[in-house]
């Protein structure tokens, strides 16, 4: 391979690895597949019966793969979150290329523009899995697509520059866990013996609190939750 093309070589054989850590799961973009000079894909588009829907044969691996071990995790975000500006966050300064430079960073419009399509993407039906970034369930609808095959997407760049997406969601995301804020107002007092109705409850005490629920969106299981006395 020529000096000049040594930007393009393959990080697995420039021992991106060898001395470091995996930081994502959607890393595995760069690891070899069983056929030469093939990695496993996380973007292109695969023969289906549908010529326009890009499909993956690894992007199950998001799901099946993870950078810890303990079963539960704290402080991850839901793809499927109403709070764009969250996902602003976490996609910002994500990086094209693992050995690139500031330069490489995608802009503050790029990020926009795939946060909108995600966002665009989840308002009908919320995706059941990382995979559906890739590729889209079509049992939920025939027309349905999947980021990684939105222009957002697409006009990052190669492969490399368009798994900076999968880099940045597939372990500070997840789809599972709904998060849920219960603002609740605890009022303690008494109905007066004349009272006929609700209304007639008079308040002597009231207290604020913040409870925090993650609740499974597959089994219902209550994972967690957290009560924030609230001091105003």
């Amino acid at each position: 391979m020529q000096p000049s093309l040594s930007a393009t070589r393959p990080l697995a054989l420039n021992g991106a690895f060898q001395n470091g850590v995996f930081q994502s799961v959607a890393e595995l973009g760069h690891v070899f597949r069983g056929q030469p000079w093939k990695t496993l894909s996380f973007t292109s588009a695969m023969p289906t019966t549908s010529t326009t829907k890009a499909r993956s044969a690894d992007s199950g691996l998001l799901d099946v793969f993870t950078l810890h071990e303990s079963s539960i995790e704290a402080g991850k975000t839901s793809l499927n979150t109403r709070q764009p500006l969250v996902l602003k966050a976490i996609l910002s300064g994500a990086i094209k290329r693992l050995w690139g430079t500031s330069s490489d960073l995608i802009s503050s419009t790029q990020r926009d523009s795939i946060i909108t399509a995600l966002t665009n993407l989840t308002s009908g039906q919320p995706m059941v899995n990382k995979t559906e970034l890739i590729t889209p369930n079509l049992s939920v609808s025939s027309s349905r697509t999947a980021l990684m095959s939105d222009a957002s997407v697409t006009g990052l760049g190669n492969k490399e520059a368009r798994e900076c997406v999968l880099r940045a969601f597939s372990d500070a995301c997840q789809t599972r866990t709904w998060n849920l804020m219960i603002d609740l107002i605890a009022q303690s007092g008494r109905y007066p013996p004349n009272a006929s109705s609700l209304a007639g409850f008079m308040v002597e005490g009231e207290q604020h609190y913040w409870v925090n629920v993650a609740i499974d969106r597959f089994t219902g299981e209550v994972i967690d939750k957290q009560i924030e006395v609230v001091n105003e």
